[in-house]
Parts: C-alpha cells; sequence; structure tokens
C-alpha cells in the first residue's frame, strides 16, 4: 500500500514525491537522512484514506495480466521526530512512524 500511496497524507497528496520534501517524521519512511532538517521535537497524529475509481482495461493490450482496482483502505499515522542538541546538534536525530490500518489488517 505505501509503495502506491505514500506513507502519510501530505505523502498521498503529493503523489509520494516526497524524498526531497520531507520536514517531520515522515523521513522515516522517505529519506531517513532529513531527520535532521526539523529543529524541534515533532508529534504527529494523521488520518489517512482513499477510494480509488482508476480502472485500467488491459484485456487488449496484455491479457496475460488481468484488469483490477485497488481497493478501499484507510489508516491512522503516528509519527515522533527528536532531534539532539548539544555538540553534535544538526548532526542527529531520533525519529519513529507507525501506521495502523482500520479497515483491513490482512488481505488476500
Amino acid at each position: 500500500m505505501f509503495d502506491i500511496y505514500g506513507f502519510d497524507p501530505r505523502g498521498m497528496a503529493m503523489g509520494g514525491a516526497m524524498t526531497a520534501a520531507v520536514n517531520d517524521y515522515s523521513a522515516t519512511y522517505y529519506n531517513p537522512g532529513a531527520l535532521t532538517v526539523p529543529k524541534r521535537i515533532i508529534l504527529s497524529l494523521g488520518f489517512t484514506s482513499s477510494f480509488p475509481k482508476l480502472r485500467i482495461n488491459r484485456s487488449v493490450a496484455n491479457p496475460d495480466f488481468p484488469s483490477i482496482t485497488p481497493g478501499f483502505f484507510s489508516g491512522i499515522t503516528l509519527g515522533v521526530l527528536f532531534p539532539i542538541g548539544g555538540p553534535i546538534k544538526n548532526k542527529l536525530a531520533f525519529g519513529f512512524s507507525l501506521y495502523f490500518p482500520t479497515n483491513k489488517i490482512v488481505g488476500v
């Protein structure tokens, strides 16, 4: 799911183009090197959902692959970012992020 839509609401809105644009906890997913960019502690909570309606008909061009529409999904994101101060200021930060699916945990 993350490879299709992104990790957080902002990443979904930007179409996943977040590698150079991260300035919060989502750097743990998109670009861990950017964790040192923010200069303050960040705690974030978000909700994402998607109702995909795009349909692709492959029956003519490539009949070996079935045409499918991705299913609905939603989830809660939680992230924390701790920049380290002192003599190593702007060089080290700790961050973690979690995603909790709200509609299905396992899909087959």
